[in-house]
């Protein structure tokens, strides 16, 4: 599994990215060329007078949209010509000029072309080469914020909208091969071009980690056991040891006896049912990349021995334990993972765009990776584990199997590390869809700047966070008439917010003054 989903990750086609808004090329040879134009709506209405685009394309909303159309007649293997319609005015670059609507417009315009060649490829019996070309009219880079942006913003929607999960397809014409080159055409000139290419570069990269964290995410769990994921941790090591400068380590406590020796109860009980039917395979394990960049010769380290920490978690397959899911909600359960998938596509991403800053700063992507599962061997409710800080917790639901994995590694990783700044991210809870819907990722932190910054880096890759409160009802609902207290609430509501109060009191996070947030994907 590490190999073939890393490699689907990381070789991503080249892209390039140019001077001019000229209209991309539309002949091929061999293949099937898909040509992209980004255009205003002014772009559009002035393109239809002067007779170069269809009639119906004229016809697009303002709000953005796309339309396909044949740009080479008479060959089965005509080259598919696109536009992406960008509103115009506004705020540069502010939501109300298009930007996120050209975003989705554009990558759904490449799977829609994806299809289509599909489809040729089908007709000549066999995968045929695809290249793709976006150009960008000076209206439509300007609504969207710059030449930078637009770069930015096209760069990712192609290759994220080019990526599918389809490698278990038979059938090599059923869908189309992987693009072979991506070429961008931008109104830049001199150092506005130099940005708008590190700009693409910073894009590729950002979309090879997330094609990495959606296709571990989307993996089964008879392939992506803990086992698995540890190889691959180690092949995204192997990949950032080959930038000049970096250097990666991987470390890993695995087994339920090794995690009760050093103490993380809490973990090893969610994990012990698997780990001890599969000990291989399935075993639980905390598995920890960390990354750094060699400082120049001479050089002081401003930050020397800090260390920024992202945890993920990653439960394999939540059964929920002996508080069983029910049908419509246990099958899509291989997905709570996708903590510790996008823990491991950011490290991935990190290393691509040449890893930390050279000031002693380490960046360390930690994985809890385990299975919660069904058999004699099952933790209970009102079970009483000590936890890794050494309180006790009463055990509330054995589907909240979350919380007890990350706080437990949270404390282990504080005391390894010299934490600045700590992120976990986890498919933590149904609350949090129940509040905010599948649109918008809940948001807790201990830090204003930090949650902003996580807010505004989820705006400029068109992912939404929203920040939950923390009030001291939370706090109340977890108190324990049998332990230090509960690992639940008693009731259904706030379930969300009764998270961060108890990883507050059995870890050192909020007692040390470190800076921590927990993005919840569910």
């Amino acid at each position: 599994m590490s190999t073939s989903l890393l490699q689907a990750a990381a070789a991503a086609p080249p892209v390039s990215c140019e001077s001019g808004e000229a209209p991309a090329p539309v002949s091929c040879e061999g293949g099937i060329h898909n040509g992209f134009f980004l255009a205003s709506c002014e772009d559009v209405a002035a393109a239809r007078v002067a007779g170069l685009l269809p009639h119906d394309v004229a016809r697009l909303s303002a709000d953005g949209g796309h339309a396909s159309f044949a740009a080479e007649q008479g060959s089965a293997k005509a080259s598919l010509g696109t536009v992406v319609v960008v509103k115009s005015g506004g705020t540069p670059g502010g939501d109300d000029c298009g930007a996120a609507a050209a975003r989705t417009a554009l990558a759904n315009a490449v799977r829609q072309a994806r299809s289509t060649s599909g489809a040729l490829s089908k007709t000549f019996g066999e995968p045929l080469p695809r290249t793709a070309s976006v150009a960008c009219s000076a209206a439509a880079a300007a609504a969207v914020g710059g030449s930078a942006k637009a770069a930015f913003l096209a760069t990712q929607a192609v290759l994220l909208g080019d990526n599918l999960f389809n490698q278990y397809k038979t059938d090599p014409t059923s869908a189309a091969s992987e693009l072979a080159s991506v070429g961008l055409r931008v109104p830049a000139e001199g150092a506005d071009l130099e940005e708008a290419q590190a700009s693409s570069r910073r894009a590729a990269a950002l979309a090879a980690g997330c094609a990495l964290a959606r296709r571990t995410a989307g993996e089964g769990a008879d392939v992506a056991t803990p086992a698995a994921l540890e190889g691959l941790a180690r092949a995204v090591a192997d990949e950032a040891n080959r930038v000049p400068g970096l250097t990666a380590t991987v470390h890993v406590e695995a087994g339920e006896e090794r995690l009760v020796e050093l103490g993380m109860r809490l973990f090893a009980a969610v994990g012990q049912a698997a780990g001890r039917a599969r000990p291989d395979t399935h075993a639980p394990r905390l598995i920890t990349i960390t990354m750094r960049r060699d400082a120049p010769a001479g050089e002081g380290a401003a930050d020397e021995g800090s260390a920024v920490v992202c945890l993920g978690k990653a439960v394999c397959f939540d059964s929920g334990g002996l508080n069983l899911k029910p049908t419509g909600s246990i099958e899509e359960m291989h997905m709570d993972k996708g903590g510790g998938a996008a823990v491991l596509g950011a490290a991935l991403a990190t290393a691509l765009a040449g890893g930390p800053p050279a000031d002693g700063l380490s960046y360390v992507f930690a994985v809890a990776a385990c299975e919660n599962a069904i058999d004699a061997h099952s933790y209970k409710p009102h079970a009483i584990i000590k936890s890794l800080q050494g309180r006790t917790v009463e055990v509330g639901n054995t589907d909240a199997e979350g919380r007890l994995v990350l706080v437990d590694s949270m404390t282990h990783l504080q005391r390894e590390h010299k934490t600045k700044v700590l992120v976990d991210v986890a498919t933590l809870t149904g609350a949090c869809v129940i509040a905010l819907g599948d649109s918008a990722a809940g948001l807790f932190s201990n830090n204003d700047a930090l949650a902003a910054a996580i807010t505004g880096a989820g705006e400029e890759v068109g992912e939404t966070f929203w920040r939950l409160p923390v009030l001291p009802a939370h706090r109340a609902a977890l108190k324990s008439t049998r332990a230090d207290l509960r690992s639940t609430g008693k009731g259904r509501g706030g379930g969300a917010s009764t998270q961060p109060p108890f990883w507050k009191s059995l870890s050192r996070t909020a007692c040390a003054g470190r800076t921590w947030t927990s993005p919840a994907l569910a």
